[in-house]
């Protein structure tokens, strides 16, 4: 939420901003797949009545028989365009890729900080 969002810039440390997870770049592109899905599925719902699907597959079985012969795919009898099936996954796809990139931003700055710290601890260490 917007709260949890203001309470990471406010907690911040400002020479590890860059190395903090992109909420807000996240958010965003999680919106607009989850946004992509919902066209899909209201598309899908629009044309989802029994009798439409029979007359649609029906209509492209008849089209087909005179055509190439072959039946009619999904997104035909649906009338949606096939790219809205692959972009609807490939949106969910690229923010997982987006997660996973931002989690292992975080990861390896902390790994960095903890070997140097472990330096520091030795160094230290020799002086005592």
């Amino acid at each position: 939420s917007m709260k949890f969002e203001k309470q990471l810039r406010r907690y911040a440390i400002a020479e590890w901003a860059d190395n903090y997870i992109d909420y807000r770049r996240l958010k965003k592109a999680l919106r607009r797949s989850v946004h992509r899905s919902r066209r899909l599925q209201s598309s899908i719902h629009d044309a989802s009545s029994v009798e439409d699907l029979m007359r649609r597959s029906r209509d492209y079985s008849l089209g087909a028989t005179r055509g190439s012969g072959l039946p009619p795919e999904p997104h035909q009898i649906l009338g949606i365009s096939p790219s809205s099936f692959v972009n609807s996954e490939t949106s969910l796809d690229e923010w997982y890729q987006l997660l996973e990139l931002q989690i292992r931003k975080v990861n390896i700055f902390f790994e960095l900080q903890y070997e140097d710290l472990e330096c520091q601890v030795v160094e230290t260490e020799k002086l005592v």
